[in-house]
């Protein structure tokens, strides 16, 4: 699952370029389980135009830890989506510190 997310993160790296795209994730919003508050759409506006724009397939969307694993049953999603949204808060946390970290004067 980590590596699905690092996999999105990569991808979210790519299309914002320079810009500091964690920024701008609410993470005491964010639910990857919920087409408003995930991370595409906080975004992009929608999980929708995320996923478009980022030249991601509905199908494929779970190979980047936007979504849960398909086929599998209601409990097992449920506890997915509830792992990979404490999975991508932690990360974003990370990165947001790495990126003070890289902007701090010695």
């Amino acid at each position: 699952m980590i590596e699905d997310i690092w996999r999105g993160v990569e991808k979210l790296d790519a299309y914002f370029e320079d810009e500091i795209w964690s920024a701008n994730i609410n993470l005491d919003e964010l639910q990857i389980e919920s087409r408003y508050y995930c991370t595409l759409s906080q975004l992009f506006g929608s999980y929708e135009e995320g996923l478009r724009l980022l030249e991601i397939t509905l199908e494929e969307a779970h190979l980047y830890g936007f979504d849960a694993s398909p086929n599998i049953d209601r409990y097992e999603q449920d506890q997915e989506y509830y792992d990979l949204t404490i999975l991508w808060k932690r990360k974003i946390q990370q990165i947001r510190e790495e990126y003070a970290l890289v902007r701090t004067p010695a």
